[in-house]
């Protein structure tokens, strides 16, 4: 029988170290949050092999008082909290006081610091028997360097991802520090190139340019909001910029990043119908909070936490996203001939009792009664349903599909979107975007092989660092599909090139596409990866609002038409829809 006894410290040490550790973007996230906590205002970060042989990061903070490096590495010692009272109004980033004898407990671990103040540095780094310091002249601030992460933990060590894999959750980790702090310069290099650069100017637009590139500006609008304690600002994007997950989204509280399901919910709520169903907007959320309405001794890591008084907050994202998307709408054109005696319509308002989340209360006032008030009096109203009319085999036929056409006539487009076309006793309204899009992916699919056509002139793609990243991993996967695609520093790519079936006019959409297949779960599944980059691909499409010649309608009808394919985009969205003769006789009353 097994008799229980009391681990050694070192082994004790390794298996709490993997709590706080869990792979070289912890080890990044733990150096850097100190480097903020020690009131730094230029943090360098420097990776080599994806952070596995090697993580240093720099910074011009406080530094530590030469009296406490070697206290630095020992287990619960910290700097930022005294007693358990202090647990209570978290306002620094860390506070366990675990990060530094985590690391040093699965890593070569070497600090180089000076205090301000102080006429000289130190270095503390490993001896045989644990870490000695020695006096050395060094500038304000700290040095940390981490190398060989897990060197004396094999099976966790197996258990690293490749370094592209690394250096993108690195990226991703980086990414929302820059934003979490937009008064601070950081600078990351990667394999000995820069790989991103903050200004430090205290701009948060300026740190999002810095991540997303400076043509993310025009898609973005500003969110503001103040209920009591609480307050957000930040950008959210227009509803035409949007992902197939909220990766894009960047949730700060009290300046710290964390993860909320509930939050991103909410966020998507207040969208509301003005996206599509299971698509995400860009965000970056700074939200304020007292500190002791938030609990961040959840979880190591600290991206997870609890708020004690999560209503007013989520009614204040509602609100304020909601009102930021209103102010920044279209305008809406408004009938004013008609003029009445009667009093004027007053404005909805949500009574304070509401559910944060209320269907039920109208954003705005209800449509005009278009029957009661503008239609003549010697005409009927018509009142049609489309679904819902009653049909029986002799009035209408189940629609399989336009190419069942043989006799038609264009009659031309509606909205700059629709494509109206008369055969027999029924009228087909085409949406020209799914019509095309249909059209393009079945020419596509009878391609073959995705050979590529080189481009006249390379095409210079400005990305995120992930998805920069992402690419570059997957540049070689690509390649095999018609995509030539090289590093062309500073996170631009350049694109040499295309598949041969796709139109270089939409080159950024098509490229945007690319890189979330990339994210999605079977993207290593060649034969799933080339269907959907050409399903995407048809993104190039004819749009809605695109005003359509004569030709170009009757050239897209006769494709259709001559084409035996199903009656939906490649999205599942109909092609057209049906009007026939006897559901118009019925609405002007010509037929019961």
């Amino acid at each position: 029988m097994n008799r229980i006894k009391i681990l050694s410290a070192a082994v004790a040490g390794r298996i709490a170290a993997g709590e706080v550790v869990t792979g070289p973007a912890a080890v990044v996230k733990e150096l850097v949050e100190n480097a903020i906590d020690a009131g730094a205002d230029a943090v360098t970060l420097e990776i080599k092999d994806g952070g596995r042989t090697y993580i240093r990061v720099t910074d011009n903070g406080s530094g530590i008082h030469p009296d406490d490096v070697l206290l630095a590495v020992q287990k619960h010692a910290t700097s930022k909290i005294s007693g358990f009272e202090d647990m209570q109004h978290i306002a620094s980033l860390g506070f366990r006081g675990e990060a530094l004898s985590s690391i040093a407990a699965v890593s070569r671990l070497t600090i180089r610091t000076r205090a301000a103040g102080e006429t000289e540095g130190c270095i503390l780094e490993e001896a045989q028997d644990g870490f000695i310091v020695k006096p050395a002249g060094l500038p304000d601030g700290t040095t940390v360097t981490v190398e060989n992460i897990f060197y004396n933990v094999p099976a966790r060590y197996n258990f690293l991802k490749s370094a592209q894999a690394e250096t993108a959750a690195i990226t991703d980790l980086v990414s929302r520090l820059v934003l979490s702090r937009p008064e601070i310069s950081f600078k990351y290099i990667t394999n000995g190139a820069v790989h991103l650069q903050s200004p430090g100017t205290g701009n948060l637009m300026d740190s999002v340019i810095a991540v997303y590139g400076k043509d993310v500006r025009e898609r973005l609008f500003t969110v503001s909001g103040v209920s009591d304690e609480v307050s957000i600002d930040g950008f959210i994007s227009n509803p035409n910029y949007l992902f197939k997950s909220p990766k894009n989204q960047t949730v700060l509280i009290n300046g710290r990043y964390v993860r909320s399901k509930t939050i991103t919910d909410a966020l998507s709520h207040a969208y509301g119908e003005r996206i599509l169903k299971a698509h995400y907007p860009f965000a970056v959320l700074n939200i304020h909070l007292p500190f002791g309405d938030v609990d961040v001794n959840v979880h190591p890591s600290k991206t997870t936490v609890m708020i004690q008084r999560e209503a007013p907050l989520l009614s204040l994202i509602d609100s304020a996203v909601r009102q930021a998307l209103t102010a920044t709408a279209l305008p809406q054109f408004a009938l004013h001939e008609h003029k009445t005696d009667e009093p004027e319509e007053k404005p909805y308002f949500i009574p304070d009792s509401a559910p944060v989340f209320a269907e039920t209360i109208p954003s705005v006032p209800p449509a005009l009664n278009f029957r009661e008030q503008f239609v003549p009096a010697s005409f009927m109203p018509m009142d049609i349903d489309i679904e819902t009319v009653e049909e029986t085999p002799e009035e209408q036929q189940p629609f399989s599909g336009i190419d069942e056409l043989a006799d038609y006539r264009v009659l031309g487009q509606l909205f700059d979107t629709y494509i109206l076309v008369e055969s027999g006793n029924t009228i087909y309204i085409i949406d020209q975007h799914a019509a095309h899009e249909r059209m393009n992916y079945e020419r596509l699919k009878a391609g073959g092989p995705l050979v590529p056509q080189r481009l006249l002139f390379p095409h210079a793609l400005k990305l995120s660092m992930h998805d920069h990243d992402l690419l570059l991993q997957n540049a070689q996967k690509l390649s095999e599909l018609g995509f030539e695609i090289e590093d062309f520093g500073g996170a631009t790519v350049k694109i040499s090139s295309l598949p041969l079936q796709t139109d270089q006019a939409g080159i950024g959409d098509l490229m945007e596409d690319v890189v979330e297949i990339l994210k999605s779960p079977d993207a290593d599944d060649p034969v799933v990866l080339k269907d959907k980059i050409i399903r995407h691909a048809c993104r190039i499409s004819i749009k809605a609002g695109d005003s359509l010649s004569d030709f170009e309608m009757k050239e897209l009808v006769a494709e259709l038409t001559t084409s035996r394919t199903i009656p939906v985009c490649p999205h599942g969205r109909p092609v057209a829809v049906v009007l026939t003769r006897d559901e118009l006789e019925k609405g002007f009353k010509r037929r019961v």
